[in-house]
Formats: C-alpha cells, structure tokens, sequence
C-alpha cells in the first residue's frame, strides 16, 4: 500500500493572502502607534493645562493650590520646564528658598535657555552669599538675553555690593 503525500497546510497559501495579511499588519501597527502619540499629547496638553491653572492660582495669591497644580503638572508630565520654574516662583514666595533652588535647577536642566530661571537662581545665590555663582547665573542670563535690563541690573546690583 502507498502513502499518499499530503502537501504541507498553509494558512497563507497564496501570495495575495500573505500580502493582505502584511498589510493588515502594517495598518494595525500604525494604529497603534499613532494612538500611543496621541496619548503622550494629550498628556503634555493636560501637563500644560495645570500649569495655566497655577498660574491663576498665583495671580489670586493662592501660593499652595499654585504648588499643588504645578505638582500634578510635572506628575502628568516631568518635560515641561515651565511647571518647575513656575512652582520654583511659587516656593519661593511661600518662603522655601531651597525647594525653589531645585525647582530653577531642573528649569534649566529641561531648557538651558531658560532666561528667568538663570536670573531667579542668581538672586537666590546672591541671598545665600554665593557671590560667584550669582554672577555666573547672571551672565548666562545676559548672554540668552543681551538686551532685557534685568540681568544687567542684577549682575550690576550684586556684583558691585
């Protein structure tokens, strides 16, 4: 008695199949990607509108509901410069000299031409007797910003007293 052959079973025996399964494929990929894309926006444009909040917040003198938007704005979304140098503004209101210290210091990590938080840090130096840093905190912030009179007139202020 003979065997009989069998040919192999394939689920995508034809190529047309293989090529509709390919695109299938491609199609649901890119589906998912976009859609993680979406989420990471929505999440920076949630990010964002806390910020806004806490800045309201500040506006009205409301320091602690600042504080506790611009928490859940780094929480949401720890890339956005603005949510540490805004509660770095609203710390150092409240009296918190170091929180704000930190808060200037990842500022300017995120956006290392970040005009305002240089000259912010720089007064907090200078408070603290950091004269040099003061100082090298103020040139940055003239070399971002050449014409805005600000830092000359801290660096003029503090480097002469």
């Amino acid at each position: 008695m003979k065997k009989a052959i069998s040919a192999p079973v394939c689920a995508l025996s034809t190529l047309r199949e293989r090529i509709t399964r390919l695109i299938l494929l491609a199609a649901t990929l890119a589906l998912l990607l976009s859609g993680g894309a979406v989420a990471q926006t929505s999440r920076a444009n949630s990010a964002k509108s806390y910020v806004a909040r806490g800045n309201e917040w500040m506006k009205k003198g409301e320091i602690e509901r600042a504080i506790a938007d611009y928490d859940v704005a780094i929480a949401s979304d720890s890339r956005i410069a603005d949510a540490y140098y805004n509660r770095g503004l609203a710390r150092r209101r409240k009296g918190d000299a170091d929180g704000a210290l930190s808060d200037y210091d990842r500022a300017i990590e995120l956006n290392p031409r970040y005009f305002d938080a240089y000259l912010n840090r720089g007064i907090i130096r200078h408070e603290r007797g950091q004269s040099d840093a003061a100082i090298s905190d103020f040139n940055k912030a003239i070399e971002i910003s050449p014409r805005d009179a600000r830092a000359w007139l801290n660096f003029d202020c503090r480097y002469y007293t």
